[in-house]
């Protein structure tokens, strides 16, 4: 049987009435997640695990500061390929000076 990669994330709490919500906006960066996690699925088949990471927003809604906290998969490329498109996330000014803590994604060949 062929292997499909998975991705699931462990959620972030919802957003404080009238604060802004992110959690869309990661939603549409899955996509991109996995294409990172199919290009490292690649080279070693049996990669899995999770990456935890943390990042904020600048006054201008640009994500900084973006970091792992933790890389159980212990795939470099994954953890630069992850960061790279999180860094192209583009937000409205209402997502400006937010600071996101341990957003989970985790990694499955299935």
């Amino acid at each position: 049987p062929v292997k499909k990669p998975e991705i699931a994330v462990h959620p972030l709490p919802p957003p404080t009435p009238g604060d802004f919500d992110i959690r869309p906006w990661l939603a549409r960066l899955h996509p991109r997640f996995k294409a990172c996690y199919e290009k490292e699925l690649k080279l070693s088949p049996d990669l899995s695990g999770r990456v935890s990471l943390s990042f904020a927003t600048d006054g201008a809604a640009r994500v900084f500061g973006a970091h792992i906290d933790s890389n159980s998969t212990r795939s470099a490329g994954l953890e630069q390929c992850i960061l790279k498109e999180l860094g192209h996330m583009s937000l409205p000014l209402e997502g400006a000076d937010l600071d996101v803590g341990e957003y989970t994604l985790m990694f499955s060949p299935q």
